[in-house]
């Protein structure tokens, strides 16, 4: 990084808008889940994953909805388990977020480097990251908040 983008980016650290922890983070994982659907039979879904006791967790915490989520659509045939899809997606709204709420900065031009440029590099420094509230969001929901949702989809 080059001394004048460092100045840049500390020029703009303070004044920069972060999405913060609300309804909406749940809202976009069940959309994902509605939006990406779920592949698999409800009687692997109810034997297998949301039961704490299934072979699936002898190594994993069937309490983490991080582990119960990778189980879902987690076979060769499918492209990524589900906890990668809402991971992936989620990171998308959030980025999106955060662009809209910073559009001023977002639509700046400062010679060889833009406002996204300066976004983006400001978002790695950030203490509480997208990241963070994608985990808060897994927690409030909880493995029986996934299972309740998840269930009646299928």
């Amino acid at each position: 990084m080059d001394d004048n983008f460092k100045q840049l980016c500390d020029e703009y650290t303070q004044s920069v808008k972060y999405p913060e922890y609300g309804e909406w983070c749940k809202e976009v994982i069940f959309n994902i889940i509605k939006e990406y659907g779920v592949s698999d039979k409800k009687e692997y879904l109810t034997t297998e994953v949301f039961n704490p006791n299934s072979e699936l967790y002898e190594i994993f915490d069937g309490n983490d909805p991080e582990c119960v989520l990778g189980f879902i659509n987690y076979k060769p045939q499918y492209k990524e388990s589900l906890y990668d899809t809402i991971f992936d997606r989620f990171l998308d709204a959030y980025n999106e977020r955060y662009e809209v709420a910073n559009k001023e900065l977002a639509d700046m031009s400062f010679g060889k480097y833009t406002g996204l440029d300066i976004l983006v590099e400001l978002l790695g420094r950030a203490e509480n990251s997208n990241v963070d509230l994608l985990y808060n969001a897994f927690e409030e929901i909880g493995v029986n908040g996934f299972k309740e949702y998840i269930l009646q989809l299928v």
